[in-house]
């Protein structure tokens, strides 16, 4: 009798039925597996937030001239877009959809700010970026939600980019000069703040053992502290594997 391959469950799992050679015992046939190994895209996406971060916030507090805006432009274009918004893709291959989610949205409004920049009157508010801004803002107040219950480090950068995302958006409503500044300042804390999740992240990995806190909970944290029943346990019932979403 000859066996029935089924087709992969998508491009990062793939499910191969066991013969059911217990059949005629009543017996179930058995379903494996198999996950495709991959690392951690989080450090590449902290490290490329909080260098556009720190620039974008000097650029705000005025240690960056306004006529060199255009540069400052390409550099959000071709480095810090990418470098955020690839690795929240990816992060959807390792089944962590609110990083993916935040990294995704991240990435993306810098592709918008960038273009601002790039073809907008330097310095002149926009309302329509200001608009954008205070939505982000409340995007990252349901980010922040989520997160808190299992990503605490997360949950904390997006607490800190929801007073940012705020300021700017006020700013460019109403063009109040100390609105900017105030956003700069706030940027380079949220930099910091960046620049410490990435740092732990990479020392987690190399070491494999958690060095710097991160402040995982719950289920994030038994993924990598529980056995290998709590790590896999739910995963017939995940996105991608399970037959409807």
């Amino acid at each position: 009798m000859s066996e029935k391959q089924p087709s992969p469950a998508n491009a990062n799992d793939e499910a191969h039925r066991v013969p059911d050679r217990g059949a005629a015992h009543g017996q179930e046939s058995i379903t494996r597996i198999m996950i495709r190994p991959l690392g951690t895209p989080l450090p590449l996406g902290f490290v490329a937030f909080g260098i556009g971060t720190f620039i974008f916030s000097t650029f705000q507090i005025g240690w960056i001239p306004l006529s060199e805006s255009q540069s400052l432009a390409i550099i959000i274009l071709a480095f810090v877009f990418p470098l955020e918004f690839i690795p929240g893709l990816i992060a959807f291959f390792t089944r962590d959809t609110p990083g993916a989610t935040t990294l995704t949205i991240l990435g993306a409004s810098w592709l918008v700010f960038g273009l601002n920049l790039l073809v907008g009157v330097p310095g002149q508010p926009s309302a329509a970026l200001g608009i954008f801004a205070l939505t982000l803002a409340f995007i990252f107040i349901i980010l922040g939600g989520v997160a808190i219950m299992g990503k605490g480090l997360i949950a904390l950068i997006l607490a800190i980019a929801m007073p940012r995302y705020l300021l700017v958006g006020l700013y460019q409503l109403t063009g109040a000069a100390g609105l900017q500044y105030a956003t700069g300042i706030v940027g380079l804390v949220l930099s910091a703040v960046a620049a410490y999740g990435a740092l732990a992240l990479l020392l987690e990995d190399a070491t494999q053992r958690t060095v710097l806190p991160l402040l995982r909970r719950g289920a994030s944290r038994t993924s990598l502290e529980g056995d290998l029943n709590q790590q896999l346990g739910r995963l017939r019932q995940e996105a991608g594997v399970r037959k409807q979403l």
